[in-house]
């Protein structure tokens, strides 16, 4: 490859010694080479390192961070590695795995509108390249919002909006795909080749989107990468399915017998004060006891807002949600709340203990179980969820981590239903398998609300596709002609 856009030569990086344990260097001799106008995806499971990459590319890290690192990163003639972040806002532009560690301002369009102001745009040019970066989003309308009402999708498609108005040439993008819906992984795809963008993705899973984009590929292991150029098929498939990044593990089948219900919900009206115009509208909905269920549908069509009115987060305008107690299905808000468990699709909404052992221990604490007890669940857990030791802190964890804690907290509650909100985002298909076979092994019925068809295809026995609020079907399999292409 004669001159290549971006060009990466020996990149290693290590974080401070925080404590025992922990992986360093995170980067070990990172090389790759992404040609003019090219897609390169570097693929690695949680923990690979790909944020860490991410942020050294920005400037973020060491800065930010603190830390080492050595060796180069450029693109065309700018050095990437160890510039400060305003000094490539025009050149680089990044989106986070984590939309909330990077949105600052209380409305969408003063978002947008705030590195603009940064560069010195016009007023009147500044309102144009607003109302066209939310219109290229999917967000006309959305101006006066707070971000905080957007769902995960839609905060990650704000982000896409401040990177289009200011169109920088290359753009660096952490698990974008994960928190799309269909067809906004295809669209942003599409223009990236279109608009003749350099770009950078980095995924936990392979997605058959890349192959028709002609991506050049790298896998991210334990610091270390490689190049596709050194598989050749099928290795490269068998390379992939060995980490869990190139397709579903097929679930376990339905179990036999009649199920029973264990959760409905009638006549649901529910709607967000303005300037939010979305409502929700659930006519009848049942869920069984022992039974997977997959939610999908498009970003903003509802499905976080109708997972927190099951689990009893959020409380409905009218209509009623049942779940089964001793006395057969009932209205029971605080028997809902003991009964069902909700994982957000940000775990730090959850996380807020010092320690991963004080996080793990804190509701088993509050039922009153003994010491002694406590103590031998915690260690069960953190081995299966494979989690560091219980005096690490949680804040010093990668995402997947803090995903897998998360998880592990409602593995020892118990929980009788539980609403994972795109809680496979961020991981590879064997992490978020185990993570599944734990909680299933409790007898936990399960709510999988995701953007991944393949997995939802593979993982749930039934799939609810929501859109404007409402239920369009419910069905066995994906419904006919539905979009399939993975995360």
């Amino acid at each position: 490859m004669s001159n290549p856009a971006v060009q990466i030569d020996g990149l290693s990086f290590s974080y401070p010694e925080y404590y025992a344990g922990q992986r360093n260097p995170v980067l070990k001799e990172i090389t790759l080479s992404i040609p003019e106008g090219g897609l390169g995806v570097v693929l690695g499971k949680a923990d690979a390192g790909k944020t860490t990459l991410t942020r050294v590319l920005g400037g973020f890290a060491p800065r930010f961070t603190g830390g080492t690192f050595s060796g180069r990163a450029r693109f065309r003639d700018t050095e990437l590695a160890g510039a400060k972040p305003y000094q490539l806002l025009e050149t680089a532009g990044f989106v986070f795995q984590d939309a909330d560690e990077q949105i600052i301002t209380t409305r969408c369009d003063t978002e947008i509108a705030f590195a603009l102001e940064s560069l010195g745009v016009g007023r009147t040019d500044m309102g144009r390249l607003v109302e066209g970066a939310l219109d290229f989003a999917g967000l006309s309308g959305f101006a006066g919002r707070h971000p905080a009402t957007l769902s995960g999708g839609e905060k990650k498609r704000l982000l896409i909006a401040c990177l289009k108005a200011i169109d920088p040439p290359l753009w660096v993008l952490d698990e974008i795909l994960q928190e799309l819906d269909p067809a906004w992984k295809g669209k942003l795809l599409d223009f990236l080749h279109d608009s003749g963008k350099t770009a950078l993705l980095l995924d936990s899973r392979w997605s058959p989107l890349y192959a028709h984009h002609d991506a050049g590929l790298f896998l991210l292991r334990e610091g270390q990468c490689t190049a596709e150029g050194a598989w050749v098929p099928p290795s490269r498939d068998a390379i992939l399915a060995g980490e869990g990044l190139l397709a579903p593990v097929r679930a376990e089948p339905p179990r036999n017998g009649e199920p029973h219900p264990l959760l409905r919900c009638s006549r649901i009206e529910f709607g967000f004060p303005a300037p939010s115009s979305f409502s929700l509208h659930i006519e009848d909905l049942t869920i069984q006891e022992d039974s997977v269920c997959a939610l999908v549908g498009r970003n903003g069509s509802g499905k976080s807002t109708l997972g927190r009115i099951l689990c009893g987060l959020l409380v409905p305008q009218s209509g009623s949600v049942e779940w089964a107690g001793p006395q057969g299905l009932r209205a029971d808000p605080e028997g809902l709340q003991r009964a069902v468990g909700y994982l957000f699709q940000n775990p730090d909404y959850q996380i807020f203990l010092p320690t991963v052992g004080e996080e793990l221990s804190f509701g088993l604490r509050r039922q009153g179980v003994a010491q002694a007890e406590v103590e031998r669940r915690v260690q069960e857990a953190i081995r299966v969820f494979r989690l560091p030791s219980e005096g690490t802190p949680p804040s010093l964890m990668g995402y997947g981590a803090r995903k897998r804690l998360q998880a592990a907290c409602y593995f020892l509650l118990e929980r009788r239903l539980l609403i994972l909100d795109e809680a496979d985002a961020g991981l590879c298909y064997t992490d978020f398998a185990s993570i599944l076979e734990a909680l299933r092994s409790r007898g936990a019925s399960i709510l999988l609300v995701t953007h991944d068809m393949l997995l939802a295809a593979t993982a749930a026995e039934r799939i609810l596709v929501l859109d404007g609020g409402r239920i369009l079907s419910d069905t066995r399999g994906l419904p006919a002609g539905f979009p399939e292409a993975g995360g």
